[in-house]
């Protein structure tokens, strides 16, 4: 038994509750057909619903430039700045090919108000796990009240004299 035929038994769990723990699938599949898979078993099944369900990283990373360019038809003063880079496979550049390095983005109405805020701005930000390294960085300011005020976010690939 292997991963693609677990991946169809778990589905239902899977979309009812997506954070679903992978010992509670292991439990569904031992109820279902009395079989023990090992955890990793389990836990790839899961990854492939979870695939089927949203499409894959690379996928989800491909689809960005379109988010940015919807964003900035159809909300009112939205900025963005997407840069990718040129692919390269064994030292040899692929045409056609890009590959996201960097984004930064802000609403007109988080700009509109920093101008009734604090004149002071801070950076905070938190590194990204899993396949993609990036850290997500956020501008912050704080209003009369003591209230956070988002300015502007950006996805980096760290820290660097660029970035």
């Amino acid at each position: 038994m292997d991963s693609d035929m677990l991946a169809t038994l778990i589905p239902p769990t899977v979309k009812a509750d997506p954070r679903t723990l992978v010992s509670v699938l292991i439990a569904n599949i031992h109820g279902q057909l009395r079989y023990i898979p090992s955890y990793r078993k389990a836990w790839i099944a899961k990854q492939k619903v979870l695939e089927k369900m949203h499409g894959g990283w690379d996928a989800s990373y491909n689809e960005v430039w379109q988010w940015c360019q919807v964003l900035e038809r159809y909300v009112l003063g939205y900025v963005t700045d997407l840069e990718t880079e040129p692919t390269y496979y064994n030292d040899r550049l692929l045409h056609g090919c890009q590959v996201f390095k960097r984004l930064f983005w802000s609403f007109k109405q988080c700009r509109d108000a920093f101008l009734y805020c604090k004149p002071l701005v801070q950076i905070d930000g938190t590194f990204m796990y899993g396949r993609y390294t990036h850290q997500l960085l956020l501008a912050v300011t704080q209003d009369g009240s003591g209230r956070i005020l988002p300015i502007a976010f950006a996805i980096t690939p760290g820290e660097s004299p660029d970035d």
